[in-house]
């Protein structure tokens, strides 16, 4: 059996944790209830349950054998579905948290941002938006995303609720090249500083270490800065 461990995202703590519930090895993690697993860990619960089950929410997609990367994205299904634009935006800000974080990991520089909804269980939309520079940043990318979303809300209600919210980020290039210059360098600048401090935290104890205070208000939503 494939111990639980070698899912990316389950490191010392986690394992602590999931052993103490009797969880040792991959099988025994997709064995679990997924709602028991998303009440004791949040968002993160049910990404690991999805990884247990061969799931990837958010792959990152090759084109074939030596092509480089072509998006990044995370999406999440919301159980009973919600038509609170606020739930929906801190949701969204998790995801785009996790998106540019597996960008920085894997080197990526992204320009084009790209929002999914799924209404119901039938209607699904797709909107993207592109940046005015190449970024792995999440502020950039979150305003994006949540400029497409206010669009959408702005049409009228939703006829049903939104059951799954989704955002990648394509039109890539290796951050070696560099980043294109723009008046928001000065900007850019500090939040670059304060996301690498974030990065080397979650890299040393885990990404559960710190998340940010807008997702601390629902236990579902804490934990969202998972990167896969």
């Amino acid at each position: 059996p494939l111990p639980v461990d070698r899912l990316v995202g389950v490191g010392a703590r986690m394992r602590r944790h999931l052993r103490a519930m009797g969880i040792e090895t991959v099988g025994d993690l997709a064995r679990a209830p997924r709602e028991v697993l998303q009440w004791k860990f949040g968002v993160v619960g049910s990404l690991l349950w999805e990884a247990a089950h061969g799931r990837d929410s958010g792959p990152v997609m090759r084109g074939g054998e030596g092509e480089e990367m072509k998006s990044f994205g995370h999406s999440l299904s919301l159980r009973g579905g919600t038509r609170d634009l606020e739930y929906l935006e801190n949701t969204l800000l998790g995801l785009c948290d996790a998106v540019t974080r597996r960008m920085r990991r894997e080197g990526y520089l992204g320009r084009t941002v790209s929002l999914r909804l799924r209404v119901g269980y039938a209607l699904g939309y797709a909107r993207a938006r592109t940046l005015p520079g190449y970024s792995d940043l999440p502020s950039p990318v979150y305003e994006a995303a949540r400029d497409l979303l206010r669009r959408e809300a702005s049409c009228g209600p939703w006829t049903e609720p939104v059951t799954t919210v989704g955002v990648s980020v394509s039109q890539l290039r290796p951050r070696r090249e560099g980043r294109q210059v723009t008046i928001w360098d000065y900007l850019d600048s500090r939040e670059e500083r304060l996301t690498a401090a974030l990065d080397a935290l979650r890299d040393r104890y885990g990404e559960q270490v710190i998340t940010r205070a807008s997702l601390l208000g629902d236990f579902a939503l804490s934990g969202m800065n998972l990167a896969r």
